[in-house]
C-alpha cells in the first residue's frame, strides 16, 4: 500500500520520520527528569519502526532480485549505526576517565562500552549495572546502549529469517504463508517469554531470557512491525488513486488519532513500578503500528508527523539518542542538586549530536567499499580504537588507580573506611558468623528451590541471641557497633535488601516470626531505609506490636541521611583527576524526604506502646547542612550506608542519649 503524497518521498515515509521524532523526544524527556513517567517507552516505538523498516526494505530487495545480500545488508547496518556509536562511546569514556571514580563508575563505563560496540551492551549491562530504574543505571553514562545491541541482535538473525521464509513461498501452496508463519512465531514464542516473566517463571537463566534488558522479551515488538509490513505488501498492487477514498481517509483518520493517543496515554499511565516489559507494552506497541499504518493514506495527523520540523528531529534522533544520556549522567553527577541540571544537559547534548550527524553518520553513510579489505579496515578503523581505549580504562582504574589507593600511595582526603563495589554490611571487621540456624529457616535456591534473600549473622556462635537488629541494609549496618559496644552479648542481624520489615508471607515474616519465637531475645532495634519505601504504617505497627507481646523491649531508629554521591568523593575526590573533595548536602535535601517518612514512622510506633523511637539523623545534620564526615572522620561506607567508624559512632550516641535503650542493652 503506498503512502499518500506528501507523506513520502520515494521509498522513504516522511511521517515515519516523524514518529522516530517523538519516539526520542520521550526519551529524552523521560531522562532529563521531566514530568512523563512513562517517556522510556520511546525505545518501544523505535523497537517496532525498525521491525517494519527493515522488513520493507529487505521485501523491496527481494521482489527485485530473488535474494538478500546479507553482506551488503550488515555493511549498510554497521555504516549506519557503528560509527557515531563509535565516536560517542570514545568521548564518553574519555570524560568517564576524567569525572569518575575507580571504585565502579570507570569499570561500568568501560565494559558498557565494549559491550556497544561489539552488540552486547544488553547482556553487560544487566550483569555490572542491574536494573533500569536503580541507582547503579543513573551513572552508567552509557546505558542507553542496551537498546542498540536489541537492535543490532534482531539485525543480526532477523534477515535470514525472513528470507527463509521467502525462499519456502516460492513452493507456494500451504508454504506461500511461510514468510507469516515464521514471524509471527517468533512474535508469539517472544511475548509468550515475555508474559512468562510478568508472572514470575524461574529456570536457568531467566534473568538473561526474561529480563528488561533481553532480546527475547523484545523481539516480539520489532515481529509485530515487520508483520505490518508483509501485510502491507501483499496490497502494493492496490492503485494509489483508491488511497483518495473518503471512507478509507476518515478511518485511517481514527487510526492515527487512536495511535497518539495511546503514545500519549503511554507516558503517564506506565511508569517505573509498571512491570515491563509485559502487558502495557502493548499499549505503546499498539499505538505505533496505528501510526504506521495511517501514514499509507492522506489524513491529518500523518501529514503532521511528515512536516519538515518533525522530519528533521527524525532524520536527527540517532544521533540525539546517542549523547543525551552522557550529558544528562555527567551533569547529574556533577551538580546533583541543581534541579535544572538534567534538562540543560539534554539541551547542551545537541551541540553534539548535530556535529556528529553532519560530519560522522551522515559522510559514512553515504562512503563506499567496493572491497573486501577496505570493508575489514572500516570496521577495524570505528572499533577498534573505542575498545582499546576502553581495556586501557579499566585496566588503570583495577591495576593502577585503585592499588594507589588502598596502599595510601595516594593519600585521601578524609580518613575513614569504604566499601568499594561491594555493601559495607557483608564485610565487618567485627568477628561475626552465619545465624545457627540460617539453613533451616531459608531455604537453599540449588537445593531446596527456595531463593535465599536474606544475610544473617551473629557475633557468639551456639550461643542464645540476646539482641536482634531487624530490617533491611540499613539494619545490617547496625550491626558492627552494636557487637563492639555488647561484647559479651550474642547480637544477630536480619538483613533483608530492600525489604521493609512487615510481614510479606515469605522471607521477612519468617525473619519476624524467628525473632518473635526466640525467648532468649530480650531486645530488638527495627531499621530500615524508610525514604526508599511508601511506608505502611498499620503493617509496620503490626510488626512492633508483634515484638513487643512476645515481651522484647523494641526500638526504631529513624535512619540516616542517604546522599546523591557515593562516599569515596569524600575520601578521595571526584576521580584521580578531579581530586575535589565533596562530603556534604543542603540540609533541605534530606528534609524534604525526611519529611515524607518520619510522620508515618511516628504515627507507627506511636501505635504500640512500649516502643521507643530513637532519633539518629540529628547527628549527621545541622540546620544548614548534612554530612558524610563527624569531626573529620568519614563515617559513611558508600551514599546511604555507615562504614565502622560510622556504626560505632551512631550507637554511641544513641545509648548517650537515650536512657531506655542503654538500659534495655544493660551498658554501663
Amino acid at each position: 500500500m503506498r503512502p499518500a503524497n506528501g507523506v513520502s518521498q520515494g521509498n522513504r515515509r516522511r511521517d515515519i520520520q516523524g514518529l522516530r521524532a517523538i519516539a526520542v523526544i520521550m526519551v529524552v524527556a523521560f531522562h532529563a527528569g521531566l514530568p512523563v513517567p512513562g517517556g522510556f517507552v520511546g525505545v518501544d516505538v523505535f523497537f517496532v519502526i525498525s521491525g517494519f523498516v527493515i522488513t520493507a526494505m529487505l521485501h523491496r530487495e527481494w521482489s527485485k532480485t530473488g535474494q538478500i545480500k546479507f553482506g551488503t545488508f550488515y555493511l549498510k547496518r554497521f555504516k549506519r549505526l557503528a560509527p557515531a556509536l563509535a565516536l560517542m562511546v570514545g568521548v564518553t569514556l574519555m570524560i568517564s576517565t576524567v569525572i569518575f571514580s575507580p571504585f565502579g563508575h570507570q569499570t561500568y563505563a568501560a565494559a558498557t562500552g565494549i559491550g556497544a560496540l561489539l552488540m552486547s551492551a544488553n547482556f553487560v549491562i544487566a550483569k555490572t549495572t542491574g536494573g533500569y530504574f536503580g541507582p547503579t543505571a543513573e551513572n552508567n553514562p552509557l546505558l542507553n546502549t542496551w537498546s542498540l545491541s536489541v537492535e543490532e541482535q534482531f539485525y543480526l538473525v532477523f534477515p535470514a529469517l525472513i528470507a527463509l521464509g521467502w525462499y519456502l513461498a516460492k513452493w507456494r501452496g500451504f508454504l506461500k504463508y511461510s514468510p507469516a508463519l515464521i514471524v509471527g512465531g517468533v512474535a508469539i514464542a517472544s511475548f509468550a517469554l515475555t508474559m512468562a516473566g510478568v508472572n514470575g517463571a524461574r529456570f536457568p537463566l531467566s534473568d538473561w531470557i526474561l529480563g528488561f534488558y533481553s532480546p527475547f522479551t523484545r523481539v516480539w515488538e520489532f515481529a509485530v512491525g515487520a508483520l505490518l509490513a508483509l501485510a502491507l505488501a501483499k496490497r502494493a498492487t492496490e492503485v494509489s488513486t483508491k488511497s483518495n477514498n473518503p471512507g478509507k481517509t476518515h478511518l485511517m483518520t481514527f487510526a492515527a488519532l487512536a495511535g497518539i493517543g495511546m503514545l500519549t496515554a503511554s507516558l503517564w499511565l506506565i511508569t517505573e513500578t509498571t512491570v515491563f516489559p509485559g502487558p502495557w507494552t502493548l499499549l505503546p506497541v499498539t499505538g505505533t503500528l496505528l501510526l504506521l499504518l495511517a501514514g499509507t493514506r492522506h489524513n491529518s495527523v500523518s501529514q503532521a508527523l511528515g512536516t519538515n520540523p518533525m522530519v528533521k528531529v527524525g532524520d536527527w534522533s540517532y544521533s540525539i539518542y546517542l549523547w543525551h544520556w552522557p550529558f544528562i549522567v555527567f551533569a547529574i553527577y556533577l551538580w546533583p542538586f541543581n534541579p535544572y541540571s538534567a534538562v540543560l544537559a539534554a539541551l547542551i547534548s545537541l551541540a553534539p549530536a548535530l556535529a556528529s550527524y553532519r560530519w560522522v553518520e551522515q559522510p559514512l553513510r553515504r562512503f563506499t567499499t567496493p572491497r573486501r579489505i577496505q570493508v575489514t579496515k572500516l570496521v577495524a578503523v570505528v572499533t577498534v580504537p573505542p575498545i582499546a581505549f576502553a581495556l586501557l580504562m579499566a585496566g588503570m582504574a583495577k591495576f593502577y588507580w585503585q592499588p594507589q589507593y588502598f596502599s595510601g600511595e595516594k593519600p585521601s582526603l578524609a580518613p575513614g573506611e569504604i566499601f568499594p563495589n561491594a555493601n559495607p554490611w557483608r564485610y565487618l571487621q567485627e568477628p561475626y558468623f552465619p545465624c545457627d540456624d540460617f539453613n533451616e529457616l531459608y531455604p537453599n535456591p540449588l537445593t531446596d528451590g527456595g531463593e535465599k534473600t536474606i544475610l544473617c549473622g551473629q557475633t557468639k556462635p551456639g550461643q542464645p541471641v540476646q539482641v536482634a537488629i531487624l530490617g533491611d541494609s540499613h539494619a545490617g549496618h547496625l550491626f558492627s557497633g552494636l557487637a563492639r559496644a555488647l561484647p559479651d552479648s550474642n547480637v544477630a542481624y536480619f538483613a533483608h535488601p530492600l525489604k521493609i520489615p512487615v510481614a510479606d508471607g515469605g522471607d521477612m515474616s519468617r525473619s519476624i516470626d524467628r525473632v518473635v519465637r526466640d525467648p532468649s531475645i530480650d531486645t530488638v532495634v527495627v531499621n530500615a531505609f524508610w525514604a526508599a519505601y511508601n511506608l505502611p504504617v498499620d503493617a509496620l505497627a503490626q510488626t512492633l506490636s508483634d515484638l513487643t507481646e512476645s515481651g522484647k523491649k523494641v526500638f526504631v531508629t529513624d535512619d540516616l541521611p542517604d546522599f546523591p554521591f557515593g562516599a569515596d568523593q569524600c575520601k578521595y575526590g571526584f576521580s584521580p583527576l578531579l581530586p575535589i573533595e565533596r562530603c556534604t548536602q543542603e540540609y533541605e535535601n534530606f528534609a524534604e524526604k525526611y519529611s515524607t517518612y518520619y510522620p508515618k514512622l511516628e504515627a507507627a510506633v506511636n501505635q504500640v506502646p512500649g516502643v521507643e523511637l530513637l532519633n539518629s539523623a540529628q547527628y549527621f545534620c545541622d540546620q544548614k547542612t548534612c554530612s558524610m564526615k563527624i569531626n573529620g572522620t568519614l563515617v559513611y561506607a558508600d551514599d546511604d550506608h555507615m562504614n565502622h567508624q560510622g556504626s560505632a559512632f551512631l550507637i554511641e550516641r544513641l545509648l548517650a542519649d537515650n536512657d531506655g535503650f542503654k538500659n534495655a542493652l544493660s551498658v554501663d
